[in-house]
């Protein structure tokens, strides 16, 4: 069962402010956090479908940080992701743990 818990939301919350707008209409907030669990595991889903790909470089069920200094980046386990991507990539994640815990929500 797929359901965003609150621990989830404050990290999506606080990637989103360090991610800025999904249309780009602000740039977003310096800062850094790790997120865990299934913001992560999506993350790095969205980015890497390929689940063999992901298990190979280590990446399945590992922390995600997400940094703002002079540009946004992801890194998790030694595998760095930077550019204009990664916002869209952050976004994209989020909607989809919030699509999927909609779903839950309303079969439960």
């Amino acid at each position: 069962m797929t359901h965003v818990q609150d621990h989830d939301e404050a990290q999506i919350e606080t990637a989103l402010r360090i991610a800025g707008a999904e249309d780009y209409s602000d740039r977003g907030e310096s800062g850094v956090i790790t997120v865990t669990g299934l913001f992560a595991s999506t993350i790095m889903r969205e980015h890497m479908p390929d689940t063999e790909s992901r298990t190979q470089r280590g990446l399945n069920d590992q922390a995600v940080r997400i940094s703002r200094g002079s540009q946004l980046e992801v890194w998790c386990n030694g595998y760095y992701i930077e550019g204009r991507g990664v916002r869209d990539l952050i976004h994209r994640s989020v909607r989809n743990i919030r699509r999927s815990s909609d779903a839950t929500i309303k079969s439960s």
